[in-house]
């Protein structure tokens, strides 16, 4: 009779579980379902998950473009109309979810050169001062997570 060298099973390499989803919730695979549901939120609330399929896909690349901006920014742009609010409530929050996003606002259609509006550092001072002051209500507060979860993810320098 021959003796068994090998065991049947051995406890030292029993299979080990897999993880489908990345253990760090700032992992782009977390961060984009999350900030794409947090973008129809603010557009639809309690009624984002009745959206149409293409309202989905906008709200997902506006999701990426505004993630990648902290990391690795893309040369992409948006445009809406004040005509279509959930749309503009959207690209509003993407651009203040991203590191350093430009907006645009025309009246009619124009060739020229956007004027710049800008604040200067006393202003910059008077605005957080007033902010202090206040108490965030669930929708600031909501952007103000959401971008701290991007800049982490990100690396912000």
């Amino acid at each position: 009779m021959m003796k068994r060298t090998t065991p049947i099973c051995n406890q030292n390499h029993a299979p080990q579980a897999t993880h489908i989803l990345p253990q760090n919730p700032n992992d782009y695979r977390y961060l984009l379902p999350a900030t794409t549901g947090y973008l129809l939120d603010v557009a639809y609330g309690p009624y984002r998950f009745t959206v149409a399929p293409q309202t989905m896909r906008q709200a997902r690349r506006l999701a990426s473009a505004a993630i990648r901006s902290h990391g690795m920014p893309e040369p992409v742009s948006f445009t809406t109309s004040t005509d279509d609010a959930p749309a503009m409530l959207m690209v509003l929050h993407a651009a203040m979810l991203s590191r350093d996003a430009r907006l645009t606002l025309s009246f009619a259609p124009c060739a020229g050169t956007p004027m710049p509006v800008v604040t200067g550092l006393q202003d910059a001072r008077t605005y957080s001062y007033r902010r202090s002051q206040e108490t965030m209500n669930r929708s600031q507060l909501d952007a103000f997570t959401m971008r701290g979860r991007l800049v982490q993810a990100g690396g912000a320098r």
